[in-house]
């Protein structure tokens, strides 16, 4: 149990970090982000980008938008919590 409690906060972790990046470089940039710069930029493969992104989405931190490929913009709350122009 211990073991797996270990293995699940590392996951946690991973997964927190690499969201903050995401929101992070994308208020940075100014710029909108899609699925392939944020695995390569994180060193993730493309689906885990995708999953990632549209979970941000989900909790209201990115907007994506309608083209293909599909891209993010971050939103107001991206902004105030991380720092960006509101």
């Amino acid at each position: 149990m211990k073991n797996l409690n270990h293995k699940l906060s590392f996951v946690f972790a991973f997964a927190f970090d690499c969201f903050a990046q995401i929101i992070g470089n994308s208020i940075k940039s100014n710029l909108r982000v899609g699925s392939k710069e944020v695995a390569e930029q994180l060193n993730i493969k493309l689906r885990t980008a995708q999953r990632y992104l549209s979970q941000l989405e989900q909790i209201g931190y990115l907007v994506g938008d309608d083209a293909i490929p599909r891209g993010y913009r971050p939103t107001e709350k991206a902004k105030k919590l991380f720092g960006g122009e509101a």
